[in-house]
């Protein structure tokens, strides 16, 4: 009978550990899609940009505009290679926080608003390619007091397994309601 449970328990521990791995996968295949889409939209843009910028050092674009309509196209397309690099830096870091190793839990004060905006900026992509919409109802100002790693990781498995319920079914969406 002790061999027997023994066997037992071994069983589920390694039914636990392929577990435990497969969901370790199915993230890391998640962020990798997020890290393709959410970093490489930001450099074609800034790649487009500076393509144009070349094109009117060469003269090869805007060669009848006035100086003062070169200066501004010239400015808004430096303005937009910013922001996109802006936006790509915190993609990263968004990314890596939500990588971060395992720690003891930290309590701390947590914008609520910024918890899904940050999860959603990873698991989005992925969202989006199923065409599911997302609404969000989340009350302006809303703090908690958790471990804010530990409510990201709550929520991008909520929004994750939610998306993967309703994918494929015609007009879906998810509701972030808090």
């Amino acid at each position: 009978t002790l061999i027997n449970q023994g066997a037992i328990a071994i069983n589920n521990a390694v039914l636990f550990a392929e577990a435990e791995h497969q969901q370790k996968l199915a993230m890391i295949g998640t962020l990798t899609s997020a890290i393709h889409h959410e970093v490489n939209n930001p450099l074609n843009i800034i790649r487009v940009s500076a393509d144009y910028l070349k094109m009117m050092l060469d003269g090869t674009v805007m060669e009848s505009k006035s100086e003062e309509e070169k200066q501004k196209v010239l400015r808004e397309k430096l303005e937009e290679i910013e922001k996109q690099c802006l936006r790509a830096a915190q993609t990263v870091t968004n990314l890596a926080t939500f990588a971060k190793p395992e720690r003891e839990p930290k309590e701390e004060v947590v914008e609520v608003a910024k918890s899904v905006e940050s999860v959603l900026s990873v698991v989005g992509h992925e969202l989006s390619m199923h065409q599911i919409q997302v609404s969000k109802e989340i009350e302006d100002g809303l703090n908690v007091v958790v471990d804010k790693k530990q409510l990201e990781e709550i929520l991008f498995n909520l929004v994750k397994n939610a998306g993967e319920a309703i994918a494929g079914m015609a007009g879906s969406g998810i509701r972030i309601a808090i």
